[in-house]
């Protein structure tokens, strides 16, 4: 008897230690639905979140797009290296470039003010039948414009009582559930310390979701407050912020098969889409979008070879192209190499044949998988010429307003005469939000995308293709007339002087109005074939809004669960265990990555340039200190600087990226190939020790005991 209840408590534990954990960025109100006790949690719940009371979420931020979490009760925040990136990159130049060298301030006073907000998740309440109230599902224009007002009302009789607070309704389940989340914003955030680039980035592209990694990707910035504890602008004036809680660090980190969490602010998945949506992904906008990203990267890294004052200006835009590119790759690769797209093709037909099988069903869903398949081969008609015509505009800032003056010019024409002037008005106070899209880096990078794009736009299908751009196409050499054309017009364009524009813009729009440039008698065209296409695609949308919803309640009766909402930049809690997986057949990834590896790959050029006093230095560590680590946590985009905390809720790493066969985390989430990637909180005491020097930072830190 003893010698058999001990061999079950040994599978016990084994079978407790590597059972999969389930699928889930849950929201804080789906907390219950875990048995976290069982998962290894060694913590009440309510010290994860306490509506009543101080929890872990108060230690958590929402930093820019990234997550971030406080780790002293001086307002410290740690947080991704890539996260500050474009903070470090607008405080540098070529005689103070932090962006290679790393920053540390030595007191506080020497701490650099960057634009970054960042906000805190005070409380939230569903207001789902608030929203709803009033909709019909037989006019979806009408619903949508509806559930708008309603969510202005809400957030604005929220604001009433709450004037010092940030207050945002998100939608949970499309067109079904709303909550209202209630946000602290804090405007005077600063940079701490930032390691060099080449500890930060060690690996750049070639690492980039990619495993094994060896990369410090963290930072510290500290938020401020006015003297009265209030959340204020910058001032020299303002006092570190006092946060409710904050994060202890566990130096001695975490082994494998470790029970860890995350809280953390993702972004946007796409799990409860169709199958048609997939094929959308698959088929158009991953591969053309990854394809113009690289174009766009490579023009800029041609550009900025021996220019240090381009390569910074230009290196927040290439960060955040390639880091996109590749994970659109890696969607791509993700899409090839599973199921996902045919296994959703297969649920769609399983639940029309569940609809039609049952007459009640089939009289309420019966035209609901129809109407979907409607709806996007509509879509997919003009898909590669609407991908096109979207960044022609978003990627041109030239084109954008040439585009936009010459829209205004037709609507001005149109007007009636009393109506002009006050049109006019109207421009001038857009002039910000006009100004903001309006952006030339560098005059020989916008000439080239503008080239790329025509020519881009010349070889669309002969029935998507604009006429704006039949001069070109029927031209002996179609790309020759393109250059031509932009270089001819950019030395008569007024487009070319942005400071000058926009000066028309707020003192003199009617000379605006007036302007015959080239470079409008081509963007006006396209522009007016983008508001077009952006009609068509907002009542593609709301009608969508109401089959949608109805398709998630099909899946729930025919999978016989309940579905959690996609992540939407909203708080989430996803939990799981430090694990390696095999990424193909017969290649086992081990769950951390070493010191050793850092030496291994270090050179002096490149993706794994190390100087070399840095090299010297970790070569006087023990190679196998441990750097970065894997882990089966459901995460996305938006969880980048999230908190990795071990079973006590103390910190024990900064969650960073993805491996490259996660990136599909966004579409679906599997065990099998689900990685992410944290730095190891041992690294990251390491490198602030011995390379920043920093232990005026390391002494803040509160170590658990």
């Amino acid at each position: 008897m003893i010698k058999k209840t001990g061999l079950s408590l040994a599978l016990l534990f084994v079978f407790t230690a590597f059972a999969p954990k389930e699928e889930g960025m849950f929201p804080l109100s789906e907390l219950d639905r875990i048995d976290l006790k069982k998962a290894g949690l060694m913590i009440p719940i309510e010290q994860i979140y306490n509506p009543n009371g101080t929890s872990l979420v108060q230690a958590l931020v929402r930093v820019g797009g990234c997550t971030g979490s406080f780790v002293s009760d001086k307002g410290l925040i740690i947080t991704n290296h890539h996260c500050a990136f474009s903070a470090v990159a607008a405080a540098s130049d070529p005689e103070h470039d932090y962006l290679t060298n790393g920053f540390i301030a030595k007191n506080r006073e020497l701490e650099i003010r960057t634009s970054i907000k960042a906000r805190i998740t005070e409380s939230y309440r569903d207001v789902s039948a608030e929203v709803l109230k009033g909709t019909s599902p037989d006019d979806p224009a009408g619903r949508m414009e509806k559930i708008a007002a309603n969510i202005e009302a809400l957030e604005k009789e929220e604001k009433e009582q709450h004037p010092e607070l940030l207050i945002e309704v998100s939608e949970m389940l499309q067109g079904q559930s709303y909550t209202l989340f209630r946000y602290r914003e804090l405007n005077d955030i600063r940079l701490v310390y930032v390691p060099p680039r080449s500890v930060g980035e060690f690996g750049g592209e070639s690492d980039n979701w990619v495993w094994p990694r060896h990369t410090g990707d963290f930072s510290f910035m500290r938020a401020y407050v006015g003297k009265d504890g209030q959340p204020a602008e910058y001032s020299e004036d303002n006092i570190p912020y006092t946060p409710k809680r904050y994060l202890p660090i566990n130096p001695a980190g975490v082994k494998e098969n470790d029970f860890v969490f995350i809280l953390g602010y993702p972004g946007r998945t796409y799990r409860n889409q169709p199958s048609q949506f997939l094929t959308y992904q698959q088929d158009y906008l991953l591969p053309y979008i990854s394809r113009w990203f690289d174009y766009q990267i490579r023009q800029m890294e041609e550009l900025g070879k021996g220019d240090k004052e381009l390569e910074i200006a230009f290196a927040s835009r290439i960060k955040r192209l390639a880091n996109t590119a590749k994970n659109f790759k890696g969607k791509m690769q993700g899409l090839q190499r599973t199921d996902i797209v045919q296994q959703r093709k297969h649920e769609d037909e399983e639940m029309q044949m569940m609809i039609a099988a049952d007459p009640k069903l089939n009289a309420q869903y019966g035209k609901l998988f129809p109407e979907i398949d409607r709806i996007y081969t509509e879509k997919l008609k003009t898909a590669s010429r609407d991908l096109w015509l979207g960044q022609v505009f978003g990627s041109s800032g030239l084109m954008y307003a040439a585009g936009y003056v010459g829209d205004a010019q037709d609507t001005w024409k149109n007007s009636e005469k009393g109506a002009k002037n006050e049109f006019l008005e109207k421009l001038k106070s857009n002039a910000g939000n006009f100004a903001r899209s309006y952006g030339i880096a560098h005059p020989e990078l916008e000439k080239k995308i503008i080239k790329a794009l025509l020519m881009d736009g010349v070889r669309l299908p002969e029935d998507q293709r604009p006429a704006v751009l039949e001069l070109f196409a029927s031209a002996k050499a179609p790309e020759e007339s393109i250059n031509k054309f932009v270089d001819e017009a950019w030395e008569k364009s007024v487009f070319t002087n942005r400071a000058e524009v926009l000066k028309m813009m707020e003192e003199k729009p009617e000379k605006l109005m007036k302007l015959d440039d080239p470079f409008i008698q081509i963007a006006s065209g396209l522009w007016e074939q983008l508001k077009a296409y952006q009609l068509a695609e907002k009542a593609r949308q709301d009608e969508l809004s109401i089959l949608l919803p109805q398709m998630v309640q099909v899946r729930q009766m025919y999978k016989q669960s309940n579905f959690l909402p996609d992540a939407n930049s909203t708080l989430r809690f996803t939990y799981g265990y430090i694990r390696g997986y095999y990424p193909v057949d017969a290649e086992y990834h081990e769950p951390f990555t070493h010191i050793k590896g850092i030496l291994q790959k270090a050179s002096s050029e490149g993706d794994y340039f190390l100087e070399d006093y840095l090299q010297t230095l970790l070569g006087t560590e023990d190679p196998m200190s441990v750097v970065c680590f894997l882990y089966n946590l459901d995460t996305t985009g938006g969880n980048s600087g999230s908190p990795i905390l071990d079973a006590h809720g103390n910190l024990v790493g900064v969650n960073f990226d993805r491996a490259y066969t996660a990136t599909i985390n966004d579409f679906a989430w599997n065990e099998e190939y689900s990685r992410s990637i944290g730095v190891d909180i041992r690294y990251v005491l390491l490198v602030m020790k011995k390379l920043g020097n920093a232990d005026h930072l390391v002494s803040e830190l509160i170590v658990s005991r």
